[in-house]
Parts: C-alpha cells; sequence; structure tokens
C-alpha cells in the first residue's frame, strides 16, 4: 500500500515521533532511535536526543545499540535456515545435535526438550544460571555455560506453560552451531546480516559499535544518568550478544513481510517465515501465544508478533504485524528504574497510530478512491440465488468487486481479486483463494459458480 501520499499515515507518524521527542525532554532519556517500515518501504528512520552524553554526539537512525535479546530472533531463523537445508528436524532433541546436554522432563510421561521448544521458550529450561553475571558482568564461557546447563533440572514440563529461557536459547545456537559446522556469529554474520545488508551489526565491541555505538545508562529516580561500561555476554551469545541499529532493524522487519523462495538477499523463503510467526503455543487465557523466537499478542485489529531486548544501559523493542506489512522498532540507551518512559508503551503507541491510520486509509480508498473498477465489472453487481441457501450479493465498492450477504453492515465484505477473464478469487475471510466465475451471456452476467454449486443472478 502506498504511503507517501497518506495523510492518515503522515499523522499517525508525526503522533508517534512526538510522543517520544517529548518523553526524551520530559524524562531525561539520553537516546532513541526508531524504525517504522511498512511492507518493504522505511517510512521512518531518525533519532532523538543524543547516543553519548559527555560528547554531545547525537543518536540517529545509524547509532549503534546493543539490542539483547533481539538476537533470538536472529537464533530462530538461524534454526530454520538448517531446517530448509536438510541438517535437522525442528522436533529433534537438543541432545542429538548437543550431546552434552541431555535435558529430559522428570514427570509421568518423560520426554526430551527439542529444539522447537527451546526457541518457542515451552522446554521448562531455567532463565537463567546461578550465577550473577548480570550484576558483575562476568559471563560464562560457552564451555561453562554447557557445562553447568549438562546437570540442569526442568522447571516445568515441556510445552506446559512459557518459560522465558536465555540459557535455552544459548543452548540451542551452540547445538545449531555444531549443525552448520561453524560458530555461531560468525554464520550469523555470513549467512543473515551480511545478505541483509545490516552492515552496521554483529557481535564485536569493535567496528561499527566502537565508530557509532551508543554509551548505555542507567537511570534512578534520583540522580544524573549513569554510564554503563561495555561487558560482553560470552557464552550468552546467542541469547543476547547483537548490537544493531534501527536502519539494518528495519531490513529484518522487511524481510518478515517477503514471500517466494530463500535467495542470496533473503535467508528464509516466506513458507518458512509463515511457519517462524506461527503459534506453537496459545496461552490459557489465549492473551498470547508464543512462536518461533517471537511472542505474539494482540493490539487492537493487529496481531503483532514482538521481541525485546534488556541489558544493563539499553532497552529495546520490535514488533511486527505482518497482516499489515507494519514493523517498528524503539532502541534506547537507556535502562529506566520506574520512570514514566520505556520503549514498550512507545511501540504499542506507534502500533496503535499506525493500524488505525492503516484502517482508515483502506477505508478512505475503499469508499470510492481512485481508481475505480472497470466498466465492464458493473454488470457482475447485483444479488445471486442458489436454491436452499442465502442469497449473495456483489458489491462494487471503490476500486474492487465484494461478496457479501444482502443486508450485511459494510464493512464485512469479502474482496474478489481479479484472475482472469470473467474470473476472480476470494482475497480474504474463510475461503480465501477459492474461484468465483461469473457467467456472461453476450454483454449481460447471468450467474457465477463457485465450489460448491452455481447461482442465478436476480
Amino acid at each position: 500500500m502506498p504511503a507517501d501520499d497518506s495523510r492518515e499515515i503522515r499523522a499517525a507518524l508525526d503522533a508517534f515521533q512526538a510522543g517520544i521527542e517529548a518523553a526524551v525532554d520530559s524524562e531525561g532519556i539520553p537516546g532513541v532511535s526508531v524504525a517504522v517500515v511498512l511492507g518493504q518501504e522505511t517510512l521512518l528512520c531518525r533519532g532523538f536526543g543524543k547516543a553519548d552524553l559527555e560528547s554531545g554526539r547525537r543518536a540517529d537512525g545509524d547509532t549503534v545499540y546493543r539490542v539483547a535479546s533481539i538476537t533470538k530472533l536472529f537464533t530462530a531463523t538461524m534454526l530454520l535456515m538448517l531446517r530448509d537445508e536438510g541438517k535437522l528436524g525442528l522436533d529433534d532433541p537438543l541432545a542429538e545435535h548437543l550431546p552434552e546436554v541431555d535435558l529430559t522432563s522428570s514427570g509421568h510421561d518423560p520426554r526430551p526438550v527439542t529444539l522447537r521448544q527451546l526457541a518457542s521458550h515451552m522446554g521448562g529450561v531455567p532463565r537463567d544460571l546461578e550465577m550473577d553475571y548480570f550484576a558483575d558482568g562476568a559471563f560464562p564461557t560457552q564451555e561453562t555455560l554447557i557445562e553447568l546447563a549438562a546437570g540442569m533440572p526442568l522447571r516445568a514440563e515441556p510445552m506446559s506453560q512459557f518459560k522465558y529461557s536465555n540459557v535455552g536459547m544459548a543452548l540451542l545456537g551452540y547445538a545449531l552451531e555444531r549443525v552448520a559446522g561453524m560458530p555461531y556469529s560468525k554464520f550469523v554474520e555470513d549467512r543473515i546480516l551480511q545478505p541483509l545488508g545490516m552492515e552496521s551489526s554483529g557481535f564485536d565491541p569493535g567496528g561499527a559499535f566502537a565508530e557509532r555505538g551508543a554509551t548505555g545508562y542507567t537511570l534512578r529516580r534520583e540522580g544524573p544518568p549513569q554510564a554503563i561500561d561495555y561487558f560482553h555476554c560470552q557464552g550468552l551469545t546467542p541469547a543476547g550478544q547483537l548490537h544493531s541499529t534501527a536502519r539494518d532493524l528495519a531490513r529484518f522487519m522487511a524481510l518478515q513481510f517477503t514471500d517466494g523462495p530463500a535467495g542470496e538477499d533473503r535467508p528464509l523463503g516466506g513458507a518458512s517465515l509463515r511457519e517462524m510467526h506461527a503459534p506453537v503455543f496459545l496461552a490459557d487465557d489465549w492473551g498470547f501465544a508464543t512462536a518461533l523466537g517471537w511472542v505474539l499478542r494482540r493490539g487492537g485489529d493487529l496481531v503483532v508478533s514482538a521481541h525485546g531486548g534488556s541489558l544493563p544501559g539499553f532497552v529495546s523493542r520490535l514488533g511486527v504485524a505482518r497482516s499489515a506489512g507494519l514493523g517498528i522498532a524503539v532502541l534506547s540507551n537507556a535502562q529506566t528504574d520506574g520512570r514514566a518512559w520505556s520503549p514498550d508503551p512507545a511501540l504499542k503507541s506507534g502500533f496503535a497510530a499506525m493500524g488505525a491510520a492503516l484502517s482508515s486509509l483502506r477505508d478512505r480508498r475503499k469508499a470510492g478512491g481512485d481508481p475505480t473498477a472497470p466498466e465492464e465489472w458493473r454488470r457482475y453487481a447485483g444479488i445471486y440465488r442458489m436454491p436452499f441457501f442465502p442469497d449473495v450479493e456483489v458489491r462494487i465498492i471503490g476500486d474492487s468487486l465484494y461478496l457479501a450477504r444482502p443486508g450485511d453492515k459494510p464493512g464485512s465484505e469479502a474482496r474478489l481479486r481479479h484472475e482472469e477473464g470473467h474470473t476472480f478469487l476470494i482475497a480474504e475471510g474463510p475461503s480465501v483463494a477459492e474461484p468465483v466465475t461469473f457467467v456472461v451471456d453476450g454483454e449481460r452476467c447471468t450467474g457465477m459458480t463457485m465450489p460448491g454449486g452455481s447461482l442465478s443472478k436476480l
């Protein structure tokens, strides 16, 4: 959907930016960078405030942040890439590829923890090791993490409940590097980041981070921001070591809206991307679902696949609504302590504003925007009947044909997409992709055929 001439989208973007700008000013947030993507188009990529307070360097779309647990999305992407190459199965036990760590439930029906369960946080694995690495920065090495995890009991039965786990995602990453035959970080950089053009993203503190990296700060209720020294996540690299920019993450978000096969600049094909966002587990109250790397929640009319990241000095959030082709990333170099602003409400307000704008834009175009439907389609409009079933109405709205029941309220119609000749495909709803062919005698339409029967035009 072209957006450059949409007053609704421009207004939503302005409101989104104004909210962040006000928070940076009023809450004393050092710096924030954001990206908004619609399909393959980046609508917004900019910064607010300062990337570094001491030097006064401003934040922008190319400021490099530590995005912490957003790393997990790239680990899940690696999992599906290796599956697509025939090197593993999603339901392989972890121990099949990382035999040092045999995680098996101890209930009445014991089962081994699988790669799919680790990627969706459904393996019951403890969140973290019993160490103080988030307090002192002394993260375990890969060897230490694997050694300590080998004798680790599960905290819950696999597939019984959502149990977020940094350790589980790290173990998944190391199982994948065994399968790939190359280090985890090299695979992600060579096979995912570089093909997507994410040139400022990576795992080492040198390069782009040394040149344009944001300084992380902790904000207390009282006192000035406190700068945080850089530390490496070491053995937890597959769970949280990645750094990136708003501009780079815009490219990753745009990937989520592509279709077709994988290629040189596309790590995953459309089928695997759909699978990646499909629920693995749905909460009992239907409040959220987990997918491969993503957590799915409903925000108004949109279902948003999202993930966040948090390390001392940095907080980030990223979400995509695949049905709308909408993606938003919010990166900050401030970890707040009880202050009003954080990337969470900013992300939610962004999706609310943009979702409403897209809905308004669709309604405006549907109600009569240019171009209008071809003149020859007007013969299709009318009421159709098949014995023993309710009548069907074909309506012309704006530039499209729609199917409805006579008397249905506006907005409940199913759009038809022209295929060829007098044949259309249902473009939405439970009968999506089913063909509808109109029967034409000379210039007059006399009926239509659908799977399961023929209807006469009244």
